[in-house]
């Protein structure tokens, strides 16, 4: 039975890993971090302030695959974090790439 603990927690790394291992993505869960909530055009523009223009469907990828990972919700017109202050990998994220 520990085994299967053990795979389930080597999944959950995995996937969070994966999620935060493209940089659209990363700065999507540092701007919600930041503002708490945000609209699709507000998350639009701070991406493009960041990376310059970026073509919507790639900005909908990426926002859609947090979402349906759990990491981030949607409200009617508003995206926010999950509460993920258990989740250590996710903290040393954003320590390591917020500005000082």
């Amino acid at each position: 039975m520990a085994g299967k603990n053990i795979v389930t927690k080597y999944e959950f790394v995995s996937i969070i890993v994966s999620l935060l291992g493209h940089p659209i993505r990363l700065r999507i869960i540092k701007f919600l971090n930041d503002k708490k909530t945000a609209t699709w055009k507000e998350i639009v523009e701070d991406l493009e302030n960041m990376f310059g223009k970026l073509n919507p469907n790639t900005i909908n990828f990426h926002l859609t695959m947090l979402v349906n990972k759990k990491i981030v919700k949607k409200e009617e017109e508003k995206y926010s974090l999950i509460d993920f202050e258990k989740n250590e990998l996710i903290k040393s994220a954003l320590k390591m790439v917020s500005e000082e």
